[in-house]
C-alpha cells in the first residue's frame, strides 16, 4: 500500500510543479527560470521542516516521511531541471543569469533547509514546554491536596 501512497504523492508533486512553473512563467515570463527556483526553494524549506519534525517527534512514521519526502517533495523539486536551465543560460551567453541561478538555488536553498529545521525545532520545543507546564499545572491542581481537607482512608486524591 505504501507504493500506492508514494505514487499518489508523486502525482500530486508533479501536478503542483507543473502548475507552479506554468504560473510563474505566465506571470513573470520565461527569461529567468523563476518557477524552478521557487520550486527548489519551497522544497528545501519543506524538506527541512519535515525532516526536523520527523527526527524530533513521532508525528511521521518512516513510511509517511518517505511518501512525503520522496513522493511529493521529490517530484515537486527538480535538481536536473535546475542544472539544465543553468547550462542553457550559460550556453546562450547569459553568464550573469547562469551564475545568479546557481547562487540563488544553492545559497537560498541551504538557508531555507536551515530555516525549516529551525522553525520545526522551535515549534517542537514550544509544544514540549507547553505540555510540561500543562502537566505540571494539572498535577498541581488535581493531585495536591489542600491543607484543610482531611484525609479519608481510600478517598485521598494522592493515589
Amino acid at each position: 500500500m505504501e507504493v500506492v501512497y508514494l505514487a499518489l504523492a508523486g502525482a500530486a508533486g508533479a501536478l503542483a510543479r507543473w502548475g507552479f512553473s506554468g504560473g510563474m512563467a505566465r506571470f513573470f515570463g520565461p527569461a529567468f527560470p523563476l518557477g524552478t527556483l521557487g520550486e527548489n526553494l519551497i522544497g528545501c524549506f519543506l524538506i527541512g521542516l519535515l525532516m526536523q519534525l520527523a527526527e524530533s517527534t513521532a508525528l511521521f512514521s518512516a513510511e509517511l516521511r518517505t511518501v512525503i519526502a520522496v513522493g511529493f517533495i521529490g517530484t515537486f523539486t527538480t535538481f536536473s531541471t535546475f542544472e539544465y536551465e543553468t547550462l542553457r543560460l550559460a550556453r546562450h551567453g547569459e553568464l550573469w543569469n547562469a551564475g545568479l541561478n546557481l547562487f540563488l538555488n544553492i545559497a537560498l536553498g541551504l538557508a531555507l533547509v536551515w530555516t525549516g529545521m529551525a522553525l520545526a525545532a522551535a515549534a517542537v520545543r514550544r509544544h514540549r514546554e507547553w505540555a510540561a507546564g500543562r502537566e505540571s499545572a494539572v498535577a498541581h491542581t488535581v493531585w495536591v491536596q489542600p491543607l484543610d481537607e482531611p484525609e479519608v482512608e481510600g478517598l485521598s486524591r494522592r493515589g
